[in-house]
């Protein structure tokens, strides 16, 4: 009884943690989208909009990476409460693509500052 109510528990934390992600990651669209419009309206010189389109990616990789980094945990934690072969091999493939678009941005952001 214990055990399967804390089983339900952890999948309810594991589905938000995934919710957050990707709130995280459409709150950070929205802002930058708007701060995207702030700067079309307001450059005076293209050193300064070029200044402040850089400032806009940055921000949008970080919502981006911060996101995807809760919907891991709630992967991980989903992967746990239900361990299959097949839950491992799908975990592992989300796993790896996440990592590589993240090590991508990382490098992109990087590149920008």
């Amino acid at each position: 009884m214990v055990e399967k109510f804390f089983l339900t528990l952890l999948e309810q934390v594991a589905t938000w943690i995934d919710i957050i992600g990707s709130v995280i990651m459409l709150a950070g669209f929205i802002y930058a989208f708007f701060l995207l419009l702030k700067v079309i309206m307001n450059s005076k010189s293209r050193q300064n909009f070029t200044q402040s389109i850089k400032v806009v990616r940055r921000d949008l990789g970080s919502s981006f990476l911060l996101g995807m980094e809760f919907m891991i945990a709630g992967d991980v934690i989903h992967t746990v409460l239900k361990p299959t072969l097949d839950s491992l091999y799908i975990l592992l493939g989300i796993v790896l693509i996440r990592v590589i678009i993240s090590y991508s941005l990382e490098k992109e952001m990087e590149n920008i500052k």
